[in-house]
């Protein structure tokens, strides 16, 4: 087991959106709640998030990996990677200058750092090389099995109702990406 879950709230049909996330610590015991919203409204002493392409590529992110788990597959192989201007892009961008929305949801360490820098691996960060910027859930820290996604009031936990989720975030490689993973998990249990 990990040292944190994480659960999110989605609302909506074709359009659905985050309302809530909720990081759980349970070295120290604190949960992280954060709300859709420019204030915390009804909810005291949470943080707030717009949703905003960073958002949308976090969820995808971490429905993937969630979804990779359920299928039984190879660890590390929920990623999201874009240029400028994709989901991806737009998360990384985040991640490296802090918003106040991030530090909100994630927390931050002593220096002041986000701790979803600890939460999410990068490759090729800021796109300072050619090529894509890749992230994946770092593992180590966040367990897929960890995650809870629960969908207007309703707990999520099939590739099936994912899937749906995932194309109704908008996520346009979630098909591919899927096919080469699911060919790669019948490999895996066929061998």
């Amino acid at each position: 087991m990990t040292q944190r879950s994480f659960e999110l709230q989605f609302a909506g049909g074709a359009d659905v959106q985050l309302l809530e996330a909720r990081l759980v610590d349970r070295v120290s015991g604190t949960t992280r709640i954060t709300v859709r919203g420019k204030t915390a409204g009804a909810f005291r002493n949470a943080g707030t998030f717009q949703w905003t392409s960073a958002v949308r590529g976090l969820c995808i992110l971490l429905a993937k990996a969630k979804m990779i788990e359920l299928r039984g597959c190879e660890r590390n192989a929920a990623h999201i990677m874009g240029f400028q201007g994709s989901l991806a892009a737009s998360l990384d961008y985040a991640i490296t200058k802090q918003p106040v929305w991030i530090r909100d949801m994630f927390g931050t360490d002593a220096n002041g750092n986000t701790l979803a820098q600890r939460l999410i691996s990068r490759t090729n960060p800021n796109r300072k090389r050619p090529g894509p910027v890749i992230l994946g859930l770092n593992e180590r820290a966040v367990s897929p099995l960890d995650i809870g996604i629960v969908w207007n009031g309703r707990s999520v936990e099939t590739v099936e109702a994912l899937k749906t989720l995932l194309l109704n975030l908008g996520d346009t490689e979630q098909a591919e990406v899927s096919e080469q993973t699911l060919k790669g998990c019948v490999e895996k249990i066929a061998a």
